[in-house]
C-alpha cells in the first residue's frame, strides 16, 4: 500500500504513484491524485485519514463525550470504515467508500468510535440506545441561506 502522508501532490515527483505501483506491484492507493491505470486496470486513490477516518473520529467522540482517543479507537475507525467498502468500489479500483457517501460512512465510523469509547469506560454511562440518533443530529449540513 502506497500512503504518501503530508507530502502535498505539487511537490512530489510527477511519476511517484505510477513508480510505486511499478516497484510494488501494489495498487492500493491513499492519495489525492487521480486515477492511474497499472497493467491495464484502473486504480482510483482515494483519502481514509482526512475524508474518513478523522471527521468519523471527531464526530464518534463529540458524540459519546469520550475525553480520551486510544489507538484502539482508530482501530475501530479504521475497521469501520473497511466495512463500507463494497464490492462496486473494488471493481472501480478504489479501496475506500466512493466520497459520494461521505456521510453515510461518517456517521458509521462515528458509531463505532462512539460505541467502543461507552464499551471501554473513555466515554461516560453505557451506550445509549439512541446513539444513532445522536449522531445524525451531529452530522454538519451544509443548509446556507438564500438572500433575495
Amino acid at each position: 500500500m502506497l500512503i504518501p502522508i503530508g507530502i502535498p501532490p505539487n511537490k512530489m515527483e510527477e511519476d511517484t504513484i505510477p513508480r510505486g505501483i511499478e516497484i510494488l506491484y501494489n495498487p492500493r492507493l491513499s492519495s489525492p491524485f487521480g486515477p492511474v491505470t497499472f497493467s491495464g486496470k484502473t486504480f482510483v486513490p482515494g483519502q481514509g485519514n482526512n475524508a474518513y477516518v478523522f471527521p468519523g473520529v471527531g464526530l464518534g467522540v463529540l458524540a459519546s463525550g469520550s475525553r480520551f482517543i486510544t489507538n484502539e479507537i482508530f482501530l475501530a475507525a479504521a475497521g469501520a470504515l473497511a466495512g463500507e467498502v463494497t464490492k462496486s468500489d473494488l471493481a472501480a479500483g478504489r479501496v475506500y467508500p466512493s466520497l459520494n457517501r461521505i456521510r453515510e460512512v461518517s456517521a458509521k465510523i462515528a458509531f463505532a468510535v462512539a460505541d467502543l469509547a461507552h464499551r471501554r469506560g473513555l466515554a461516560p454511562g453505557p451506550t445509549p440506545s439512541d446513539l444513532a440518533h445522536r449522531i445524525e443530529r451531529l452530522v454538519y449540513q451544509p443548509d446556507y441561506v438564500e438572500y433575495a
